[in-house]
């Protein structure tokens, strides 16, 4: 089969959904897909590439696994409850432990790819 029916994927404008057992489903990263994300990410992990360009406006927490965060681009600064603080540059990651409140300001715009379990992801205002 090699090379029928494949076609590149632009993360960034579509997040992928790792399940179990190696299955992998690429979903569009819609404007609401962070307030309503979708069930699929009831189990497994989820992969996305998001632009750094301003402070997030709400603190996370997941509560069902760690997530890792690697800067591709640009510096944050990300803040964890209880944790502390740490300054990232581009090519800086970092495992954020399981049921840790977390938000970054962004010093220099940039890219951040994650890993996350998204099973009942939390947010809050800042």
């Amino acid at each position: 089969m090699h090379g029928q029916g494949l076609k590149p994927l632009r993360l960034g404008t579509s997040v992928l959904h790792l399940a179990e057992h190696g299955v992998v489903t690429a979903l569009p990263m819609t404007a609401d897909f962070w307030t309503d994300m979708p069930a699929i990410f009831a189990s497994g992990r989820m992969l996305s590439l998001n632009a750094q360009e301003r402070d997030w406006p709400v603190w996370e927490m997941h509560p069902e696994g760690d997530e890792i965060i690697w800067l591709i681009e640009g510096r944050i600064q990300l803040h964890s409850e209880g944790r502390g603080s740490l300054e990232m540059q581009a090519g800086d990651c970092i495992i954020m432990p399981k049921g840790i409140w977390h938000t970054a300001e962004v010093l220099e715009p940039g890219k951040a790819l994650f890993v996350t379990e998204g099973a009942e992801t939390q947010h809050r205002p800042r």
